[in-house]
């Protein structure tokens, strides 16, 4: 074994070191590691680099699914307000939401200047930009229900979460070369923006598309020029798909119920599948889990629950049709 390949085994056998301590201890985690291949595929360890450019950050999301492993955007510093905003959006529709700010004593949205952030000097704004982070983050905690069941799939059957959009069109060679934008699960597509950008050409596949922000419907197999204020990241949802929106909660515990309103994106949806389990052990190996089957019938929802959990984790409190 050369020197580059025990540099790349190095990241397999730190994760293999400390999953075998949570093994033990029957409880999971999900962290961050600095070296990993595609052997790793099976750890809940996500990648992360010195890299720091958004754009490249942003290819790592497209790029990793081939490996079948995950990528962090990391939100450390940004060069003002706009690159922030834009960073961390980034960030909260990838798959780890890090906020990796280990060296500056204050959260970036107080100030995104190192030296200043250092010294204790806030932005005059740091109210109105702390808000408005606070707005994005929460829509990480509102999607949670999707993301944590697009997981479960991933483990189940090996399709990773975050993925580049010709791994789902195939066929589309307009999709071939596209590295900046990608499927978040199987009906979110997300098209991230970098500072300086006012206008984002999105490409959209096959198929009917709905702005997740403003419910419009897009012809798929087209280019669009969309306009993007500071507060928004384009998001397109497929037609004949449904969302799980959470009510946003600021943490988790072991006892968080979400309480979920299903939003279907056309009259004529797909079966939305739940997946539930206590959040924390490896109990679900053993088949205590639940998979909750919803329905939209006679635009009405239809629940179905099966499995052997015996806890709780969604209520299902609304049903919204997307037309």
């Amino acid at each position: 074994m050369d020197g580059e390949q025990m540099h790349s085994m190095l990241g397999i056998l730190y994760q293999e070191t400390m999953m075998s301590i949570f093994r033990r201890k029957n409880l999971r985690t999900y962290s961050q590691v600095r070296s990993s291949n595609a052997l790793a595929s099976p750890f809940p360890f996500v990648l992360y680099s010195d890299l720091y450019g958004h754009k490249d950050f942003i290819r790592g999301v497209v790029n990793s699914g081939f490996s079948g492993f995950l990528w962090s955007p990391e939100v450390r510093h940004a060069t003002g307000v706009e690159d922030l905003m834009r960073r961390i959006q980034t960030v909260i529709f990838s798959p780890q939401a890090l906020i990796n700010a280990w060296y500056i004593s204050n959260p970036p949205w107080l100030q995104y200047d190192r030296e200043k952030n250092l010294n204790g000097e806030l932005l005059e704004n740091h109210e109105e930009v702390q808000e408005m982070c606070r707005k994005v983050l929460e829509y990480r905690m509102k999607l949670l229900p999707y993301l944590y069941s697009a997981f479960a799939k991933y483990y189940f059957e090996g399709l990773p979460v975050f993925r580049a959009l010709v791994m789902d069109y195939p066929e589309d060679e307009n999709t071939y070369e596209i590295d900046s934008e990608y499927m978040m699960g199987d009906s979110i597509l997300v098209a991230p923006v970098v500072e300086g950008e006012h206008n984002r050409e999105v490409y959209l596949p096959e198929g009917n598309w709905y702005s997740f922000w403003t419910n419009e419907k897009y012809e798929g197999g087209k280019s669009y020029s969309v306009e993007v204020p500071l507060e928004i990241i384009p998001l397109f949802v497929r037609e004949g798909r449904m969302i799980p929106l959470a009510e946003p909660v600021e943490y988790i515990t072991k006892d968080t119920v979400f309480h979920v309103t299903i939003r279907s994106y056309g009259e004529i949806s797909e079966a939305l599948e739940l997946y539930e389990d206590d959040g924390l052990t490896f109990d679900f190996e053993k088949g205590d889990y639940n998979i909750i089957t919803l329905k939209s019938v006679n635009n009405h929802l239809h629940v179905e629950k099966s499995g052997r959990y015996s806890g709780k984790k969604y209520s299902i409190k609304g049903f919204e049709i997307i037309k």
